[in-house]
């Protein structure tokens, strides 16, 4: 499994702002809820790999750039940082 955590979640907000863009225009913009792209700004809510790939490219940066991208183990649930994250969501893209 793949989880997806914003880097900074205040410099997130401040890329927005900078591109002249409110959460509701982005989350329009991206085609998901307002209150659900709301959650995952305010690290409520972890995206999908299409939601986080939506979000990058709706911002036009690159998902590293936004999201520390981590491995879990289904089977003990332990977290293992992802070397190379470009391979691991090619095939979300």
């Amino acid at each position: 499994m793949i989880l997806f955590r914003l880097k900074n979640a205040s410099n997130t907000k401040l890329l927005i702002a900078k591109k002249g863009l409110t959460l509701r225009a982005v989350s329009q913009k991206i085609g998901v809820s307002h209150s659900y792209l709301s959650q995952v700004i305010n690290e409520k809510k972890y995206p999908s790999a299409t939601i986080a790939r939506k979000l990058s490219d709706g911002l036009s940066t690159g998902i590293e750039d936004i999201f520390l991208i981590k491995v879990v183990d289904e089977h003990t649930r332990k977290e293992k940082e992802g070397n190379d994250s470009s391979t691991r969501i090619g095939k979300y893209r």
